[in-house]
């Protein structure tokens, strides 16, 4: 072999080599790429994701809001209902106690009307017996 054969063959093994690199390179470019590219599609569609979760979250915080409200209106008018309530008992008690004093006040007057009455009805049996005593017989 002579040096020119192996300079010839050096070129060729040297571009073949080279046609090899740059045929990988180009082959790794593309995986490169068509990974980016995948990576890519992948972000946006974890990017639209994140949109559509901040979008109902602001939904549930709204309504969230509008929970609390509901709240607080339902906890004023129960306050409301427990001060009314409380004066409705207070109002009840003293309805209750005036008539129980009433009612012993009721029983003490009967026990005095009877009293009267039987003193009355002694009263007429003694002028009766008066106007007995008085009357002159006929």
């Amino acid at each position: 072999m002579s040096i020119e054969m192996l300079n010839g063959g050096g070129f060729l093994f040297g571009a073949g080599t080279a046609s090899t690199i740059v045929g990988l390179g180009w082959f790794l470019l593309r995986r490169i790429l068509t990974s980016l590219n995948a990576r890519n599609a992948n972000d946006n569609q974890q990017v639209d994701m994140l949109e559509r979760q901040e979008k109902y979250i602001e939904r549930l915080e709204i309504r969230l809001e509008q929970l609390k409200k509901e709240s607080a209106d339902k906890d004023e008018t129960i306050r409301e209902y427990w001060a009314t309530i409380t004066e409705t008992k207070a109002t009840l008690q003293i309805i209750q106690n005036s008539q129980a004093h009433l009612e012993a006040q009721n029983l003490s007057l009967k026990q005095e009307v009877k009293d009267l009455t039987l003193s009355n009805m002694n009263l007429v049996n003694q002028i009766a017996g008066l106007r007995q005593a008085i009357e002159v017989p006929r």
